[in-house]
């Protein structure tokens, strides 16, 4: 009886044992598991936040694009204004009197310092429009898809 009770204690023991282990086992399985699982979670959230973070630069440079043209556009309208302006101006200087002259000339120098204001602001436009372009370059090499 001694030594069936000291068998079965033995083979409980073993038997107990073995689960122990089967039971580290599981909880190391599970333990990798949940890790790739929170790394490819992680992995997953930083691309969806990079994907977002260039629709959105892609969506800025448009917007600035626009905003460009825009500008350049109604810059070239007060341009043409001014030189319609301009060349009525002169006619009309250079069939008035010489006592309104001194108007006309008074005029038509603020219409040439208007002109030149605007000159300007459409080269730094020109500028703006030329780094957009190279900032939407480099965002297309680097993103091509």
């Amino acid at each position: 009886m001694r030594i069936l009770i000291l068998f079965f204690s033995l083979s409980s023991f073993l038997c107990f044992s073995q689960t122990k282990h089967d039971i580290e086992v599981s909880s190391r399985t599970y333990s990798k598991q949940a890790g790739n699982y929170q790394y490819e979670k992680a992995l997953e959230n930083m691309k969806n936040s990079a994907e977002k973070s260039e629709r959105s630069k892609m969506r800025s440079l448009n917007e600035n694009f626009e905003l460009n043209y825009a500008r350049k556009e109604r810059l070239e309208s007060k341009l043409k204004k001014l030189n319609e302006q301009k060349i009525s101006l002169e006619n009309k200087l250079s069939s008035s009197p010489e006592k309104n002259s001194s108007t006309f000339n008074q005029k038509l120098t603020q219409i040439a310092t208007s002109i030149a204001e605007i000159n300007e602001k459409l080269i730094q436009n020109e500028k703006e429009l030329e780094a957009l372009q190279k900032q939407y370059r480099e965002q297309i090499i680097n993103n091509p898809e």
